[in-house]
C-alpha cells in the first residue's frame, strides 16, 4: 500500500511514525470486534 493513498498528513510523516499510526489504528479497529461467539438469531428456532 502506498503512502500517498492517504492524506497530506499521513503521507507527511516519517516511515516509522507513519508504520506506527498504521498498525495503531489497524490494532484499534480489530480490538472493536466482539470476542464472543453469537450465533444468528433464527438459528435457535
Amino acid at each position: 500500500m502506498r503512502r500517498s493513498n492517504f492524506g497530506p498528513w499521513f503521507a507527511s510523516l516519517p516511515l516509522t511514525r507513519f508504520a506506527f499510526a498504521y498498525g495503531a489504528t489497524w490494532a484499534f479497529a480489530l480490538s472493536m470486534l466482539p470476542l464472543g461467539y453469537r450465533p444468528f438469531i433464527y438459528f435457535q428456532f
